[in-house]
């Protein structure tokens, strides 16, 4: 974490042991020295994750340790940032008890220097990577804003849709199609249970372990996938691009999205021809009067 002011990162100045805080021309002959010196404040900084569930508003903070850098940017001048690492375990973060099945927004507290606040904890880039814990999912990921949440009720994010699952991994094994999950990790013995249904079809679905990683395994099938949903624990459903062919690997299917947009335009090239048949008829219409 940076301290901005202005759009601009905070520059102190550092003379020995003493730190004071750059605040411009006009400020600097207003403001004595004394005033600007932050040197005893740097040891009483202080900072900490917290998780809030998206539902309640309810906070728990999360153990950790950090501290603030001194982090030089010219001769004699630099930023303060604050480094740190906490963890967050869904089994024990409510002060000893599990998470609710909630989606739990990141925040990082901060206090000193005369600042005080809790921002948005934001991350850039990176994949949403899911899991299976002793029998829940949780989701990590990133939120339309940058900001970093976890989903534990497969409202927002699935374990499914998260997995990364291909038309390549899908296989057959003892009257079940496997679907291999390589972005989630599974911890424990203890599956997800659901559904998975087509348009035509349904049967019962697990996740369950496949080494380190998951695998999603729909049960009692003897027919090549379709497209398809996957429901986990009665849980928002995921959509699983099947394949419509035996032979495994094989390629994807049209997307629905994909199907959306070949129906519309086959429907206003319908519509057009249907316009042009009735500007005939009136044509053809008036003819005749």
């Amino acid at each position: 974490m940076r301290l901005m002011q202005d759009d601009q990162e905070m520059v102190f100045v550092r003379e020995g042991e003493t730190v004071r805080r750059v605040l411009g021309p006009d400020l600097e002959q207003a403001v004595d020295d004394d005033v600007r010196d932050v040197s005893r404040d740097l040891g009483t900084l202080w900072s900490e994750v917290v998780i809030r569930a998206r539902s309640t508003d309810v906070d728990w903070s999360v153990p950790g340790q950090g501290n603030a850098v001194w982090v030089p940017t010219a001769e004699g001048q630099g930023h303060i940032v604050f480094e740190g690492v906490a963890t967050v375990d869904p089994a024990v973060a409510a002060y000893g008890a599990p998470l609710d099945g909630d989606v739990w927004d990141t925040f990082v507290r901060i206090n000193g220097l005369g600042f005080g606040g809790a921002p948005r904890l934001r991350i850039v880039g990176g994949k949403a990577t899911a899991a299976v814990v002793h029998g829940r999912p949780f989701v990590a990921y990133r939120t339309k804003t940058g900001a970093l949440a976890i989903d534990l009720c497969e409202k927002v994010r699935t374990v499914v849709g998260t997995g990364g699952a291909r038309a390549e991994s899908v296989y057959s094994q003892e009257g079940t199609r496997r679907v291999a999950l390589p972005n989630t990790r599974f911890v424990g013995e203890v599956p997800l249970r659901g559904a998975f249904a087509t348009p035509s079809w349904s049967a019962p679905a697990t996740v369950e372990a496949d080494g380190r990683d998951a695998v999603l395994v729909i049960h009692n099938v003897d027919q090549p996938l379709a497209d398809g949903r996957v429901t986990l624990l009665g849980a928002r459903s995921a959509v699983l691009w099947g394949t419509e062919v035996d032979d495994y690997p094989a390629t994807l299917p049209q997307r629905p999205g994909q199907r959306w947009l070949q129906k519309s335009q086959n429907a206003l090239q319908s519509s057009r021809t249907l316009a042009g048949l009735a500007r005939r008829a009136a044509g053809k219409l008036r003819g005749n009067q």
